[in-house]
């Protein structure tokens, strides 16, 4: 997925534009584009990274100045390890100096993966797709909340699992997501990335394996924590 995170401060609006997932090797680029509301000099952009990417510098010295109006275009590019997998968040972050002298930070963070190609076999998940789906599942509630609301897309823009449309068909049905109004529409599904919506108020989950989750209550009503209320067509 090219997920496009939008910055919006007093200073400047602008983008950072990448994709959600790589696989092993792989050089990720982010375009950066900021457009200034103020007249300020751009001292420099900075970034940090998890663990599974390099890089061969972690700032860029600008040291210009921006009228009020202007645009600056740049891209920064992320290589990603041989035969390492895992995710976390990259960082921007954009020090300003206004006119007065003041420096302020601007951020944003971007939710990034790593991790082999997979094609989901159509009868059932392998162990190792299932680990990943775990890993990255229970690491917090952010993730939790993207994949409860459209778990086969975001197994495939942060876990890179494919599915065939056959297997798609059968996923769907064994979760009833149209009874459950999933999966979220697009607008919605990015708004969850963003953090600018939650699809439910909830405080905590966890996933488990299919064999471990032996029973179920039936009487148990989810859409009572939902927050994004998904209209009917």
């Amino acid at each position: 997925m090219i997920l496009t995170t939008p910055i919006e401060t007093a200073y400047l609006t602008g983008t950072v534009k990448g994709d959600t997932v790589i696989n092993p090797g792989e050089t990720l680029s982010y375009t950066i584009h900021l457009n200034f509301r103020k007249t300020v000099k751009l001292l420099h952009i900075k970034w940090s990274y998890p663990n599974v990417l390099v890089s061969e510098t972690d700032s860029m010295e600008i040291g210009e100045i921006f009228e009020e109006g202007l645009d600056y275009d740049t891209q920064i590019q992320l290589l990603s390890k041989d035969e390492t997998e895992g995710f976390g968040k990259v960082e921007f972050s954009f020090a300003l100096a206004t006119m007065d002298d003041e420096v302020t930070i601007e951020k944003v963070q971007i939710l990034i993966s790593v991790f082999k190609k997979t094609l989901a076999d159509v009868s059932e998940m392998s162990e190792y797709l299932q680990e990943r789906y775990l890993w990255w599942a229970n690491d917090n509630l952010h993730h939790a909340n993207i994949l409860l609301a459209d778990g086969l897309r975001c197994m495939e823009d942060f876990m890179h699992i494919e599915f065939p449309p056959e297997l798609k068909e059968i996923l769907s049905a064994d979760l009833e997501f149209n009874a459950m109004g999933h999966p979220v529409d697009y607008e919605d599904y990015r708004a969850i990335i963003l953090k600018k919506k939650e699809l439910y108020s909830i405080k905590d989950v966890v996933f488990y394996r299919d064999n471990y989750c032996n029973e179920s209550n039936d009487k148990f009503d989810i859409s009572a924590a939902q927050e994004t209320k998904i209209e009917e067509g």
